[in-house]
């Protein structure tokens, strides 16, 4: 079985690890495991087009591909649910404080984000979807109005990097041959589990308004089932609504 991370190939600077792992794909010359990863992004992206803001050389920033031609089109925010129930599993190991999932792709420590991910299908059955991550490592001041912290920030202590990796990519293997295996039903549990505002009132901004809710489900092609507090069903797509926390 393919794992992930059996071949890390490192660079200082790149405009992003995912457009280099896009450009390996088109030309035939990425081999499925490989990890590749920068020391500082010129372009990180984040979700709705945002920048992953990462001090060079303080956190892990690194994209992978994985051949997903075993999903169906409506599956493929599976992908989203292995890799983030992965993630959270290596922080609960690491951390006394709550970790959350907070819908579609970030990880939260208490109410502080620590990770991200963007997940990108290509080819069209799909054949390919490219994983970027970010986590938060030893950054411990960050921009104003950012609301994150780090490894280091909750633990006190200063971490090695290459191995948060090892250890990082250890729990996304495993639920990544979960994904393979086709345990969905194991992947949908953990992810509601730990998925922020499931069944709880949280608060929810929409371009014209904001209201409380509470997440009832995400289902497999990333939609979100929201309840209002005054008892209207609602569905979301990412971009649509912002969950504010």
């Amino acid at each position: 079985m393919i794992l992930i991370g059996n071949r890390i190939t490192r660079f200082e600077r790149l405009d992003s690890t995912s457009n280099y792992v896009a450009k390996e794909l088109d030309s035939g010359f990425y081999t499925e495991g490989t990890v590749i990863l920068a020391h500082f992004q010129t372009e990180g992206r984040g979700q709705r087009g945002s920048q992953w803001q990462s001090n060079s050389g303080e956190n892990l920033t690194f994209s992978f591909a994985l051949d997903v031609e075993f999903l169906a089109m409506h599956e493929q925010f599976l992908i989203a649910k292995a890799v983030s129930v992965g993630i959270s599993s290596y922080l609960l190991d690491h951390l006394e404080s709550s970790v959350s999932i907070k819908w579609p792709n970030d990880i939260l420590v208490g109410n502080r984000k620590i990770s991200g991910m963007l997940i990108e299908i290509k080819g069209q059955f799909p054949k390919y979807a490219i994983i970027g991550v970010g986590l938060n490592v030893n950054q411990t001041e960050f921009s104003v109005g950012i609301n994150a912290t780090s490894l280091s920030a909750e633990k006190g202590v200063v971490m090695n990097i290459d191995h948060v990796l090892d250890q990082l990519l250890a729990h996304i293997n495993i639920w990544i041959s979960q994904l393979r295996e086709k345990k969905y039903d194991l992947i949908e549990a953990e992810y509601r589990k730990w998925l922020y505002g499931h069944r709880e009132w949280i608060s929810f901004q929409e371009p014209s308004r904001k209201f409380t809710g509470m997440i009832q489900d995400v289902n497999n092609q990333g939609v979100m089932l929201v309840r209002s507090k005054q008892g209207g069903a609602f569905s979301f797509r990412p971009k649509e609504i912002t969950i504010n926390y």
